[in-house]
């Protein structure tokens, strides 16, 4: 019949639409039913969602990570808390390194007070050279403190020193040469020594070792206005000079050579290589009559070189000292052993228990230029040598044996920026 279908034909077309979706889902992944056979519904095909892209990944492991501003504020406050501690532990340790000085241990002071009264006492008897006491108006058992100022000193640092110095048991008198303007009054120090004061009315680094009529010791001691050292110390080095009055006594040694090129070595060098030529006269015994030698009329030279750079009068005071004895032929006894007889030495070093530059309280002082301070004192380590000869001869070092026990300790620390620090 017309009407009817043929069994099978609709049915075949349809199993075989709905074979083609089944196929096609199955290659597009699609893990869903494929529709009945039979069904005239037409095949769905899967909708995929397009994937976010995802951050690129750190170069080196896990990404940065992000600092907030809270933990900035916080780790500022702790490095200021830090700096904070170590400033403090700073003041503590130096507070107690300056109160062992204005304040040493009696016992330390009477031993050398001993040193002394045996060395006066050998001088006295001849054995030792004493050329100072020749004229017999002069006292021998004490020394004249002598130090050099201006004003920017008077507030910070200089009573310390004047008031220190000035109760040392064998000071006689403390004479204060001051450069420049409003000098202070005596009245102002509290001293069992008397103070004077000497004004000077031009500025001239060697107003200092000036000839000065009012000193009536054999012995001077040339001090800085911001040095402090024990009075212990300072009275064993005076019984050093006692044996050694031809010679300046002190206790910041150098090391220096005229070159080429030329060379003005600190202590740390000289520690290393154990000799020394050159004493400082910041802290230093000098006999009266050196005084008198510096300014002969052949150092005119020098002289003008150490106003010119305001530097250098120190070192043409170890030349001074050095001609005094080539040209007087001062020697030293023979070695037992027929040894040569050899000169006496110009500049003995005398090893300090303490030692503190103060100076950092006024911020001034012409070493603290660094470079351009060091290369004026090679210029003139130069220049003198060509003017008065090569003849600073050097010394060995010689540390000091009190006591065995701390040797070691006794030894200074010279690995501080600041410069060697004695224990």
């Amino acid at each position: 019949m017309r009407g009817e279908r043929r069994p099978g034909v609709g049915r075949g077309r349809s199993g075989a639409l709905a074979a083609v979706a089944a196929v096609a889902a199955a290659a597009l992944g699609n893990t869903a039913r494929p529709a009945a056979l039979g069904s005239t519904a037409r095949p769905v095909l899967p909708l995929h969602k397009a994937a976010k892209p995802s951050p690129p990944a750190a170069k080196h492991g896990k990404p940065p990570r992000q600092i907030s501003s809270r933990q900035v504020w916080r780790a500022a406050a702790l490095l200021a808390l830090a700096a904070l501690l170590a400033a403090a532990a700073a003041a503590a340790a130096v507070g107690w390194y300056a109160t062992s000085i204005l304040h040493e241990r009696p016992e330390a002071l009477a031993a050398a007070m001993t040193e002394v009264q045996a060395a006066v006492s050998g001088a006295a008897a001849g054995t030792a050279a004493a050329p100072e006491q020749e004229g017999g108006n002069l006292l021998a058992g004490n020394y004249t403190v002598v130090v050099m100022s201006y004003i920017k000193r008077l507030s910070t640092t200089l009573p310390y020193v004047v008031n220190h110095l000035g109760n040392c048991p064998s000071a006689s008198e403390v004479l204060l040469v001051w450069n420049g303007n409003d000098p202070p009054a005596p009245s102002l120090f509290n001293t069992r020594a008397p103070v004077r004061v000497r004004a000077e009315a031009k500025n001239d680094l060697s107003n200092r070792v000036r000839p000065d009529g009012g000193i009536r010791t054999a012995a001077v001691l040339l001090a800085d206005d911001d040095l402090l050292l024990p009075c212990a110390d300072v009275e064993r080095a005076f019984a050093k000079w006692q044996a050694n009055q031809q010679a300046i006594v002190g206790f910041f040694p150098r090391l220096t050579s005229p070159g080429p090129p030329p060379q003005y070595l600190g202590e740390r060098h000289v520690f290393r290589q154990m000799q020394y030529n050159t004493v400082l006269t910041g802290f230093a015994f000098v006999s009266r009559r050196l005084l008198d030698l510096y300014w002969a009329d052949r150092y005119a030279q020098g002289r003008a070189h150490v106003l010119s750079e305001k530097n250098c009068e120190d070192i043409l005071f170890n030349y001074a000292a050095a001609a005094a004895i080539q040209e007087g032929s001062q020697l030293l006894e023979p070695q037992q052993q027929g040894g040569a007889a050899e000169l006496q030495p110009h500049a003995v070093w005398s090893q300090p228990s303490r030692r503190l530059d103060i100076s950092f309280v006024s911020g001034v002082g012409i070493s603290k230029s660094g470079g351009i301070h060091e290369a004026k004192r090679r210029r003139c380590v130069q220049l003198f040598s060509q003017w008065y000869g090569d003849i600073l001869r050097p010394q060995p070092v010689r540390w000091d044996q009190r006591s065995a026990t701390w040797r070691l300790l006794l030894r200074p620390a010279c690995w501080l920026p600041t410069g060697c620090l004695y224990l």
